[in-house]
């Protein structure tokens, strides 16, 4: 067998694989939180004006498909 030839420096980084993999993985859980907090928060301001529409006869499935800021709605 042929003994590695590379320089020690880029031998070092064989050992590190896994961070960009584990860093994709951070930021894509950072990624969804950010999302659930924008969700979370948008239903909680918008929480008077869904209960006036479930007041004026909206069901439930109805409520759930009604979201701020879309166009034309």
């Amino acid at each position: 067998m042929t003994a590695d030839q590379r320089p020690v420096d880029i031998q070092g980084y064989a050992g590190i694989r896994v961070t960009p993999l584990i860093l994709g993985a951070l930021l894509a859980l950072v990624g969804a939180a950010a999302l659930a907090h924008v969700l979370v928060t948008g239903v909680r301001r918008r929480r008077r004006d869904l209960a006036i529409l479930a007041a004026i006869g909206l069901r439930p499935g109805q409520l759930t498909r009604v979201f701020p800021g879309r166009p034309g709605g």
